[in-house]
């Protein structure tokens, strides 16, 4: 069955006020903390229901606990009339508090708890006193004149117990004393769930109860801490108008106003500038209300803090500052107000990176006008122009190299330009966004031949290794070297990997592109390309036609450019045509 104190604090949470004012004359104590960890004045507070918060702190009384300075005081007793001597009252004093009266068989003095006896109730120990007005405490001892020496074991033994009755009596005779602050297992205090709950009425009523306002918690958790978490704002005003202290912290140093400004609750947010919170508070982490703002995207809260002086660069534990959590965050308003807040870009932040890297053009725009260096490589060796190739996102592509960024600038540890990147990344069936990137970087004096650390890797190598066959052949119309090989680190050439493909029109493509076939045809191909092969060494032993000739010999003339030349030549469309190759398809 259910102690009174358990059916209490079910009576308050069903909000029975007549089922608490029975178990309240039952002598049912509103500080015991039930098998819940929480207590009914705490529930109660909760709740919000006055009436029940009324009868509970009407039942116990608000000023029944004794003072620290009135409760040392109750200790320190004064001498008794005709008392025994001084050495007969001690040993009186120990033989009745601190053993047994007959020893035990074997002569041994048998220990028992200090100053209580298992055999009688709380109320019969607390009312025996008869041992405790022969007790003369360490007060009267020190300050007789007739103390015995130091070194006598009775007063010594005497002075070491009756320090323990000194410290524990006070516990004993105010166990069941109400204490409006009284803390549950979680070490709130019935404020702590008015101010979570916003109870404004109830917050008012323990407040006049003697509640301490500014208590904590396990977690250092106040009550201003639990209502501005809830955005109740009429409750965080009436605790700043009560003397809640605005800039107290959490165990992780949290403050009131990291609260506000992390959960968006400009309101709360207000109330605590206004009493004086401090805009630029670190919590465990170094970051500021402003970062926690900007990180969950509240433009309002950030808008607030930067009119009250927030600064803007302090970095966190990390390093990062609210403009890198902007431009995570891909919240261009955020970044403006950090910018026009005079927000410093850290280049080693790769900031520009990650805005290219996410598509964002208005992002890399404001970044690029506030300074960060289009040509900066991060730590994986690469430029911004070097990512927008991978992306194939054209417009931010465009707008990095009208900003200076060099299209022949090369990763600097693969050694791979911003060209063999899109070749690589661009998938075959967008052939068209390659053609416009690559005609793009060519406009810009992209190199079309140049290799990566890879001897022979050059953007036409890749495009065959990669079975990219559209690109390849944009590269060969354009110009692309065909015979661009490294005898030292590149095992194959690049007819040998169309030949491994079996791709015939490819092949056709690079031999009247002017591959040499007297010097780089392989002696053996694979089995499964024995028509290509057939083909090939019919080229090698016949001579080629005059026109195809002819075709070689201008395309290596012209060289660079090569599309741009052969469009202003004063020759007739077909011919322009056949000089880029276009006779030769890959649907043959």
């Amino acid at each position: 069955m259910d102690s009174v104190d358990e059916l209490l604090f079910n009576a308050v949470t069903d909000g029975d006020a007549n089922r608490v004012s029975c178990l309240l004359a039952q002598g049912a104590n509103v500080n015991i903390v039930c098998s819940s960890g929480r207590t009914a004045l705490g529930s109660a507070a909760e709740t919000g229901n006055l009436a029940i918060l009324k009868l509970l702190l009407d039942a116990s009384g608000i000023n029944v606990s004794v003072s620290k300075d009135q409760d040392n005081q109750q200790h320190h007793l004064k001498k008794q009339k005709g008392k025994k001597s001084r050495k007969e009252a001690k040993a009186a004093a120990v033989k009745t508090y601190l053993y047994d009266s007959d020893e035990d068989s074997d002569g041994d003095m048998p220990h028992k708890p200090i100053g209580y006896d298992h055999s009688k109730s709380h109320e019969e120990a607390t009312s025996d006193q008869d041992g405790m007005e022969k007790l003369e405490w360490d007060v009267e001892v020190e300050g007789s004149e007739n103390a015995e020496a130091d070194d006598d074991s009775f007063t010594s033994l005497y002075r070491w117990y009756a320090d323990i009755l000194d410290r524990t009596g006070s516990l004993l005779q105010n166990s069941h004393e109400f204490d409006v602050n009284h803390q549950d297992v979680y070490g709130r205090s019935a404020v702590h769930y008015a101010a979570e709950h916003g109870h404004l009425e109830a917050l008012r009523l323990l407040s006049a109860a003697g509640c301490k306002l500014d208590i904590a918690d396990t977690d250092n958790f106040t009550p201003l801490h639990l209502a501005v978490a809830r955005d109740h704002v009429p409750v965080v005003k009436m605790l700043v108008s009560e003397g809640a202290q605005v800039n107290r912290k959490t165990s992780d140093k949290t403050s009131a106003l990291h609260m506000a400004a992390s959960r968006g609750h400009i309101g709360a947010a207000e109330v605590l500038l206004g009493a004086g919170a401090s805009v630029d508070a670190l919590d465990s982490s170094d970051r500021t209300p402003l970062l926690l703002a900007v990180s969950r995207g509240h433009e309002d809260v950030v808008q607030l803090l930067l009119h009250n002086g927030a600064k803007v660069n302090i970095e966190e534990i990390h390093g990062y500052t609210p403009l890198c959590e902007a431009v995570w965050k891909k919240a261009v308003p955020l970044v403006q107000m950090l910018l026009d807040a005079d927000a410093k870009v850290t280049q080693s932040h790769y900031l520009l990176h990650d805005a290219v890297m996410h598509r964002h053009l208005d992002m890399v725009r404001l970044l690029v006008r506030a300074g960060c260096i289009v040509n900066l490589r991060d730590e994986n060796g690469d430029t911004p122009l070097i990512v927008a190739a991978r992306t194939g996102h054209i417009p931010v592509a465009e707008l990095l190299l009208e900003n200076g960024a060099c299209v022949n600038y090369a990763n600097s540890l693969t050694g791979s330009l911003p060209l063999h990147e899109a070749v690589d990344y661009i998938r075959p069936s967008q052939s068209e966004t390659f053609e416009a990137m690559f005609k793009l970087f060519l406009t810009h004096g992209a190199a079309l031949d140049v290799q990566t650390c890879t001897g022979g890797d050059s953007p036409l190598f890749r495009a065959v290794l990669r079975e990219r066959p559209q690109a390849a052949a944009i590269l060969i119309r354009h110009g692309a070297d065909v015979n661009v090989c490294s005898n030292v680190s590149c095992v194959v050439d690049i007819l040998t990997l169309a030949l491994m493909r079996d791709n015939f029109p490819l092949v056709r493509m690079l031999v009247y592109a002017g591959f040499n076939l007297q010097k780089n045809l392989p002696d053996t191909v694979p089995q499964a390309a024995v028509s290509i092969n057939a083909w090939l060494h019919h080229m090698r032993k016949n001579a080629m036609r005059l026109t195809d000739l002819c075709r070689i010999s201008i395309r290596r003339m012209l060289r660079t450019n090569l599309c741009s030349k052969i469009s202003r030549l004063y020759l007739p469309v077909s011919l322009k045509s056949y000089l880029m190759l276009e006779d030769v398809t890959l649907d043959d």
